[in-house]
């Protein structure tokens, strides 16, 4: 009796094991993600995606991405790249209003110099921006040195000459697909000054700058272009993730798909970092009972 009752209590224990093993999904290792909803049996399509990519070294198999879409009612993006401007964002989160907060007058000399070699070497974005760093907040310098980091020290990367969510859009609209972004400028646009902000916090915004400049320099930091071509969708570290606004923007866009699932098939393509782990997409559709499913893809480098 004893004895049955221990191999019971292991059963119970395995089963409890393979049950929390699977509410701990972390959906970090495919870019491409079956939903089906299980009310009606239709099964959509979710892609990560990193924005930009250089195909003379990742090869992408957008005529296979093409054709789930072609099979779609709808294909959904986060933004609609016509009506997304920076220009539009206003101006005052990104601008310094005092001379003492002016770069020159608050980074130590050392910084200042790494800061300065960095933008020389650049191709793009801080060197556009080159001529206004120094009236521009930390934030905004941290954000464009984390994006040149992105581009500039990639294996993957030398020009960006493919826009997944542009060829996607420009397909679907030649073939008279419904199209639908799943953010509004105005909601990109607080997203993105209240990032800028980051609660008007200069000294903590300064030391953030400090560490986007030593991670510049850093060749052990993660090159998102090869975790992209690997399909390892564990992009950053934890406060990536577990930022606010992130969570915030993914609730909102899971509303949107939830609600859009819940009658047509869609194909939709997010940033990679909006899909994995508790707080991403992925979770909070299984968490609305969706029936989440890794699909296969090749995503190639170049030989």
């Amino acid at each position: 009796m004893i004895r049955k009752e221990k191999i019971q209590f292991t059963l119970l224990s395995i089963l409890f094991l393979v049950v929390i093993s699977c509410k701990e999904e972390n959906y970090t290792n495919s870019v491409l993600w079956q939903i089906t909803n299980p009310e009606t049996n239709i099964s959509s399509y979710i892609l990560g995606t990193v924005h930009i990519l250089d195909t003379t070294f990742i090869t992408f198999p957008r005529n296979e991405l093409k054709n789930l879409i072609g099979d779609s009612d709808i294909l959904c993006t986060e933004v609609d790249p016509e009506q997304f401007n920076e220009v539009n964002i206003a101006i005052p989160p990104i601008y310094v209003t005092k001379d003492e907060h002016k770069i020159t007058n608050t980074l130590e000399d050392d910084y200042y110099k790494k800061l300065m070699r960095i933008a020389d070497s650049s191709k793009y974005s801080l060197y556009e921006w080159q001529p206004y760093l120094d009236s521009v907040v930390p934030a905004k310098i941290t954000q464009l040195i984390m994006l040149d980091r992105q581009r500039m020290r990639s294996n993957f990367f030398r020009e960006n000459n493919y826009s997944p969510e542009n060829d996607f859009i420009n397909y679907a609209k030649k073939n008279e697909i419904e199209f639908s972004a799943l953010e509004t400028t105005g909601e990109w646009e607080s997203y993105y000054s209240y990032s800028l902000g980051i609660q008007n916090d200069y000294d903590k915004n300064l030391d953030i700058l400090k560490e986007a400049i030593d991670i510049y320099y850093d060749e052990n930091y993660i090159d998102i272009f090869q975790q992209y071509q690997e399909q390892n969708l564990n992009i950053g570290d934890k406060k990536m993730f577990t930022d606010s606004i992130m969570i915030l923007r993914n609730k909102r866009m899971c509303y949107k798909i939830d609600s859009i699932l819940k009658t047509k098939k869609a194909f939709i393509a997010v940033g990679v970092a909006h899909l994995p782990f508790e707080n991403g997409i992925l979770n909070l559709l299984s968490e609305k009972e969706y029936i989440i499913e890794r699909k296969n893809i090749e995503i190639q480098k170049r030989q």
